[in-house]
């Protein structure tokens, strides 16, 4: 089997039908779709095992409940495909065509990892938006590393699970499961797999539609456990990326210093549930980080502007900046 498509469905009853869909319509059809049932209290489950009677490529597992991470990783342990795919089940693809796309890309590049880009669809207008170019001149003649420094350099590495089709064997070989414990799970998912140097491509069209402004999204708010759990793999990425002369691990903390400015901005948003104390100490904490490493990894050219800031004003004056810019105009 050439894919596995895994789904985490939790609480979204108005909107699996057309992810699932959205999947089913594909005209490259050697795939299995793992609809991993967090035990949702809505409809979801019922309408899981309807998918399942109906077409017998669909699997459902029911679990207890947890994280989305814990439910990732329960699909990905079932999976029977060469390459792993992942939606979020109030997201959807675009058409028809996008594993069409996906396995041409990988019958002429077999690689462990295919970024794969997106749009926006924002659910109180009906509009979309897509928030990346996809200007690649040169990309395919580039070494892997790379290729790896420059999506991270123009803001094009997207860490989320469903931003990437990555090879089974590769997540076999380097124990790439989820951290359960993470609510922002992604972020340290990708450090761990893009330490090891995948082999690596893209596929530059926005293929992935991302659901914005839902009604009782998770990502919507901004609340302490969510910036806490952002710092603190932050915090770690030293100790994870302890290799200096190793030029992956130079890249990736040049990201994980972007990273940091993001957790910096997030404190001053203002959708933001976080109390006084709380920014203190997480303002704090991100202060400690800047202070040891903006100077060593400015590679990102966000980091690069921010660090003149920094220079001129400090941290405090530095995220107060970019929490502005954040509030005003959008990362």
């Amino acid at each position: 089997m050439r894919f596995s498509i895994i789904v985490p469905v939790y609480k979204t009853e108005d909107y699996v039908r057309q992810c699932v869909d959205s999947i089913l319509i594909q005209e490259y059809q050697d795939f299995e779709l793992i609809l991993v049932d967090n035990e949702s209290p809505d409809s979801c489950p019922e309408i899981c095992e309807s998918y399942a009677a109906a077409d017998s490529r669909v699997k459902v597992i029911h679990k207890k409940h947890g994280k989305a991470s814990s439910a990732r990783n329960v699909g990905m342990k079932a999976a029977q495909g060469e390459y792993l795919c992942f939606l979020d089940s109030d997201d959807f693809w675009v058409d028809g065509q996008v594993l069409t796309k996906i396995n041409a890309k990988l019958e002429k590049n077999p690689v462990d990892i295919l970024e794969l880009y997106y749009k926006f669809y924002y659910q109180s207008t009906g509009k979309y938006f897509t928030p990346t170019d996809f200007d690649f001149s040169g990309f395919d003649e580039m070494s892997n590393e790379e290729k790896i420094d420059y999506i991270i350099r123009n803001d094009r590495l997207n860490p989320s699970a469903w931003g990437i089709c990555i090879a089974r064997n590769y997540v076999e070989k380097h124990n790439g499961y989820f951290d359960e414990n993470r609510i922002i799970e992604d972020i340290e998912w990708c450090l761990r797999l893009f330490k090891e140097n995948p082999k690596l491509d893209v596929l530059p069209e926005a293929v992935y539609v991302y659901r914005k402004n839902r009604e009782g999204s998770v990502t919507a708010v901004t609340g302490f456990d969510k910036v806490n759990d952002h710092c603190i793999v932050i915090e770690g990425a030293p100790k994870l990326l302890n290799d200096p002369k190793n030029p992956i691990h130079n890249i990736l903390m040049n990201y994980m210093v972007y990273q940091a400015l993001i957790a910096s901005a997030m404190t001053y948003r203002k959708t933001a549930t976080l109390t006084k104390q709380q920014k203190v100490e997480i303002r704090r904490r991100l202060r400690a980080f800047c202070k040891q490493y903006i100077k060593v990894y400015n590679g990102h050219p966000k980091v690069k502007k921010a660090l003149k800031v920094y220079k001129l004003l400090g941290y405090g004056g530095m995220a107060r900046v970019l929490g502005f810019y954040l509030n005003h105009r959008g990362r």
